[in-house]
């Protein structure tokens, strides 16, 4: 197994938030200009586009952000747990019976969504392989103690949204802990936040990745053109997520280097 691709999700959010900052700034830009652009499209008309219609792109970009974010979260859980196969079997035996014991608690929380393997009164085959995948892997690894039988996926996997207490969480899964106190050390949320202290640092950061999510979870409730964010305030929460996305992949460089 090659070294976990850290910097790839990495890159790929990057990729994902640079787009919402543009679209962002394309609606603006034509609000601002109604006949700066056209459209063929049959019941489009551009002139019409305004404030309304940047609210919604703004409250529309959160929830953007959040999907990219939590892909990027679970992409570096993957690559981890990919890495594990490797290294686990020369881990101190209390990491091992750890990593198995979550391992078990997180595969009993997704099948607990799986409700049925009938699709209109009969077995699905996918359903079926699903289920079948998923046996093998607890199998294998949980009762085995066999790492090359783990399925990654199931480390990244979680119920709820992003929050930051739920991605430590998932990485503690992998036996990497203190990802809060780990991510306050970072000079960049540091300065960001205009803070010395890791402690500061990170109590600013929760503060501020939970106030995001509480947001987020607002707008998908309630998502309109009446009221929206500022486009400065959604590019900050862009910004924060970048810094935050990349100190966390500094963390996890450190952490499987100790494997």
């Amino acid at each position: 197994m090659p070294a976990a691709d850290l910097e790839g999700p990495l890159t790929d959010f990057r990729g994902r938030t640079k787009q919402i900052r543009e679209i962002i700034s394309v609606v603006e830009a034509a609000s601002r200009s109604p006949d700066a652009l056209k459209s063929h499209r049959t019941d489009v008309d551009l002139s019409q586009v305004n404030v309304s219609t940047g609210n919604t792109a703004n409250s529309m970009a959160l929830i953007f952000l959040a999907s990219g974010f939590e892909e990027f979260v679970r992409e570096e859980a993957i690559q981890c747990a990919n890495y594990l196969m490797d290294k686990y079997l020369g881990m101190p035996d209390a990491s091992r019976h750890a990593i198995r014991d979550t391992y078990w608690f997180v595969s009993r929380e997704q099948l607990k969504f799986m409700k049925s393997v009938l699709v209109k009164s009969a077995p699905d085959p996918t359903l079926i392989g699903r289920v079948r995948s998923a046996l093998d892997a607890l199998q294998g690894f949980v009762v085995n103690d066999d790492p090359t039988k783990l399925a990654s996926a199931t480390f990244g996997y979680h119920a709820n949204n992003c929050r930051p207490d739920v991605v430590a969480d998932i990485f503690k899964r992998l036996d990497i802990k203190k990802i809060r106190e780990q991510l306050g050390e970072s000079t960049k949320l540091k300065s960001h936040f205009g803070v010395t202290k890791k402690e500061d640092c990170a109590s600013k950061l929760w503060a501020k990745w939970n106030e995001f999510y509480d947001r987020r979870n607002e707008t998908v409730h309630s998502l309109g053109g009446s009221t929206g964010y500022a486009v400065e305030v959604v590019f900050g929460y862009i910004e924060l997520f970048e810094l935050t996305a990349d100190a966390l992949k500094g963390v996890l460089t450190k952490a499987l280097a100790t494997w």
